[in-house]
Formats: C-alpha cells, structure tokens, sequence
C-alpha cells in the first residue's frame, strides 16, 4: 500500500497540532510563519527559500514536549535548557527525509 501526503497540509495540521501545547498561545506557529515570511520577503529571499523558511517556522517549536516546558520558555529568559527543545526537534525531524531539510533551521 502506497501512501501518498501533501507535505504542507501535513506541516499544517502539525503546527495546529503544536499550538495544543500551551493553548493560551493561539496560533503561534503560524503567526511566526507570517513574521518570518515577511521578514524574507524584505531580505530579498527566493520564493524557494521563503517556503521553506515559512514550513521551520510553522514546526520550530517541535521540540516542546511539554506545556511545563513551554511556560518556562516564556518565563525564564535565563534557563539553563532554554536551546534543549531546539535540539530535540532537530532529532525529531532528523530521520525524515522531507522533514529533515527543515531540522538545521530549527535546531
């Protein structure tokens, strides 16, 4: 059996996936997405580029594993592991191949 997935639909339903982690912060990966978006547009990026600064966007809080984690992330500006849920998304997207070209941006 073959199974066959729009990349971004999928990235999408992730990001909604996402903001249930800490659910008093309403569309944060999507709101990122359009910052960061924007911000490439000023910079001149490619189109290219600008898709896929916009997909590490919707999923750069892949990592967050917690709504523990996620409260102390905006409440602790100098915790000692404020880059460990970086990393952990990094892992986490590291092994597949299309997701994989997202993981250095969100490490």
């Amino acid at each position: 059996m073959t199974l066959k997935i729009d990349l971004k639909s999928a990235i999408l339903a992730l990001s909604d996936a996402l903001d249930l982690v800490g659910v008093d912060d309403f569309q944060h990966g999507k709101r990122v997405a359009m910052i960061a978006r924007e911000t490439g547009l000023a910079l001149g990026l490619p189109e290219k580029h600008l898709d896929r600064l916009v997909c590490a966007s919707l999923l750069h809080d892949v990592g967050v594993s917690s709504t523990t984690i996620h409260q102390r992330l905006l409440q602790e500006t100098n915790w000692g592991h404020r880059h460990a849920h970086c990393e952990s998304g990094y892992r986490l997207l590291q092994p597949f191949a299309h997701l994989s070209l997202l993981a250095t941006a969100i490490r």
